[in-house]
């Protein structure tokens, strides 16, 4: 895991991981039969909790709003007359 990932990002992609394999492998008839490498799939695993973390940080942002003036800061534009 690298050291500029969040915490929770590794276990989410572990999580994704699991999810992934599941849905594209088949057993049939003692059979396995993946429909995409393993190894494209944990690539795809570890993308996707950042993608997941910056939509996560832009909506909660979006709800935010603009920041506001805090009344005990200074007014800075009377500094420029």
């Amino acid at each position: 895991m690298s050291a500029s990932k969040p915490a929770g990002a590794y276990d989410l992609a572990q999580q994704i991981f699991v999810e992934l394999i599941a849905r594209h492998t088949e057993v049939k008839d003692g059979a396995v039969k993946m429909s995409a490498p393993p190894a494209a799939l944990a690539a795809l695993s570890m993308k996707l909790p950042d993608a997941f973390t910056v939509a996560t940080d832009e909506a909660d942002n979006a709800k935010a709003g603009p920041p506001t003036k805090k009344a005990d800061a200074p007014d800075t534009g009377s500094w420029m007359k």
